[in-house]
């Protein structure tokens, strides 16, 4: 069985905490993007999600993620997909800077949400960024892959499990790791010790996410 190389990015700030993104690295070349994070133009986001992000006191990146990690070396024809948490302000950064070979994969029941703004006045995400019509959105449907949970083994390998959320429309993804496997987790306030995974007797989380430590990871170590 395969294992991926996991980076973590900051990708915005918010009161709460700091955005993180996560860069996945294949043994094949092709790597994938977990959480795109916020816009480097926080006005260029719908007008539904404004007070949120005033609320929040969101401070973006200066630049959006498709940039930092092209300044990391890791040039954009190596994404072969962007993974959305959730078509949430703080997930959906900028898709269409990434190349359009690169598929956005979705959670079951958002591509039913569309279109978005300004199409839909009330959408909280763009209708440039969800769907590209040079670009390939792929929702995440089909057979139970983990537990009870629907996903899609994105590479064939078991190296990383693209699974629904508990929220309609949220995607977790577990990777496989030298350390051991990471959950990512996509809805707010759930925990990467989710009790039907570890329940699982063949994906055991050895490694959890640590909250508190160090925010950014050198992306060329």
């Amino acid at each position: 069985m395969s294992v991926v190389k996991l980076s973590v990015v900051k990708t915005g700030q918010l009161s709460s905490g700091p955005v993180l993104s996560y860069l996945i690295e294949h043994p094949s070349g092709k790597n994938l993007v977990y959480g795109l994070g916020l816009k480097s133009d926080l006005s260029s986001y719908p007008p539904s999600t404004h007070a949120e992000i005033k609320a929040a006191a969101a401070i973006p990146p200066n630049t959006d993620l498709a940039w930092r990690l092209e300044e990391a070396e890791r040039e954009r024809d190596t994404i072969a997909g962007t993974i959305l948490p959730s078509t949430h302000w703080t997930h959906i950064g900028a898709p269409l800077h990434f190349l359009p070979s690169s598929e956005v994969v979705v959670g079951k029941g958002v591509l039913a949400s569309l279109p978005g703004y300004p199409v839909n006045e009330a959408a909280s995400f763009l209708h440039l960024d969800l769907p590209d019509k040079a670009r390939t959105v792929r929702e995440v449907a089909g057979k139970a892959v983990v537990g009870s949970r629907e996903g899609v083994d994105y590479f064939g390998d078991g190296s990383v499990l693209v699974l629904n959320g508990e929220t309609p429309g949220t995607l977790d993804t577990l990777v496989r790791t030298v350390a051991g496997p990471v959950l990512l987790v996509g809805a707010e306030g759930r925990k990467a010790d989710d009790a039907e995974v570890l329940s699982t007797a063949d994906v055991a989380l050895e490694k959890r996410l640590d909250a508190e430590g160090p925010w950014e990871v050198a992306l060329v170590a």
